[in-house]
């Protein structure tokens, strides 16, 4: 992917998918999130640099400070908290018509380790000086605090042409930011809380499938790879999470599309159609669910390029770890959602081009903490 095509990220929406987020949430209410530790905290990229937004309602903070054209993204704190790792892309090239392009020219993406407020950032890893437009992101911890995990995308290229992409998960060694491929052909790794199991997203012609494997012991390695999510099950899987207990693994996707009358009406719409009886906060609340069946069942139905401005419209999923009990948990129609676990289990932190959110990990209508689009990883901090 470009890198105008990544920076137009910030801008774009998903159309009516994050109206319908929006107007959902809107009724939910927003600020303070009760509570949560003193000094918990989001991490976000916007505005081309990471951001520390509080939970408390207050004011959030802005953590780097790339040069001009340059973007961070995907922020990544260590287990013990004393560091923060994120992928930073450089400024595009500028565009000399006088001479013919060349791949040279393409920034690379790499990965930088800084303090845990972002400070004093250093390059811990990049790809191979001639992975021109090389990518590494979607960095995660092993908890051990020894290594990453994270997506490597490179290029090939004839006479200046692209001809190939190739998408691997890949060890970073925080000791000296080596390189070693793990899993390939599959990205956005996530690492279970016990270190044992790595999952990440695989895309075939069947569509993109969740795969969950056992890590070697030193971790550059994996064996016993099975599909928790077959391909084609839900779309464009992202994300992946395990939650604290390591039971659960969530994940933003898009639902199946329509095959039958029976997949039209979503459950939200169904619950809005029972009897409204107990007053007035009952009658809100069959709005509210009437307002999100409405708007969900509009973006299921609506197959055009001015729906999908950028993507798919995306929600939030859970899925136990061995397959099982597969739960939808919003209806936001959202534009490249990305989520986080509460530490405590919880809640999930979702960050999307609409804004922030809090869900509930049991369902229920999510909270809009910030209505400030976010681009790329999200971290919860507790403190």
């Amino acid at each position: 992917m470009g890198v105008e095509a990544l920076k137009g990220r910030f801008t774009r929406r998903a159309g009516l998918g994050s109206v319908a987020g929006l107007l959902a949430t809107a009724l939910a209410g927003s600020g303070c999130l009760l509570n949560q530790p003193a000094g918990a905290r989001l991490l976000v990229s916007r505005d081309g640099a990471l951001w520390a937004v509080p939970l408390d309602g207050s004011a959030p903070r802005r953590l780097t400070q790339p040069e001009r054209g340059a973007f961070d993204q995907d922020p990544a704190p260590s287990p013990d908290g004393k560091a923060l790792v994120f992928t930073r892309t450089p400024p595009p090239p500028r565009i000399d018509p006088t001479r013919p392009f060349t791949p040279a020219a393409l920034p690379q993406a790499a990965l930088y380790l800084a303090g845990p407020d972002g400070k004093s950032p250093r390059r811990l890893a990049a790809l191979p000086p001639q992975a021109y437009g090389g990518r590494l992101e979607n960095a995660i911890w092993h908890p051990d605090g020894r290594a990453l995990y994270a997506t490597a995308t490179t290029w090939s290229y004839e006479n200046s042409v692209i001809t190939g992409q190739h998408i691997d998960v890949v060890r970073v060694a925080l000791a000296d930011g080596n390189l070693v491929p793990v899993v390939p052909d599959a990205a956005m790794p996530a690492v279970s809380p016990d270190g044992r199991f790595l999952a990440y997203v695989r895309t075939s012609e069947q569509g993109a499938g969740l795969f969950l494997a056992e890590l070697s012991a030193d971790g550059t390695g994996i064996s016993r790879e099975r599909a928790v999510l077959p391909p084609g099950r839900l779309e464009a899987i992202a994300w992946p999470r395990f939650s604290p207990d390591g039971r659960w693994i969530a994940l933003s996707a898009a639902a199946r599309p329509v095959s039958a009358m029976s997949d039209v009406l979503p459950p939200t719409a169904a619950a809005a159609l029972a009897p409204a009886s107990g007053g007035i906060q009952q009658v809100a609340n069959t709005a509210r669910r009437a307002l999100a069946g409405v708007m969900e069942l509009l973006g299921r139905l609506s197959h055009t390029p001015a729906v999908y401005a950028h993507g798919l419209p995306m929600d939030v999923f859970v899925v136990g770890r061995d397959g099982g009990d597969v739960r939808r948990l919003t209806t936001l129609l959202e534009d490249d959602p990305s989520l986080a676990w509460s530490p405590d289990g919880t809640s999930l932190a979702v960050a999307a081009a609409g804004g922030l959110y809090i869900v509930s990990a049991g369902g229920g209508q999510p909270r809009l903490l910030d209505r400030t689009g976010a681009f790329g990883g999200i971290a919860w901090v507790a403190r």
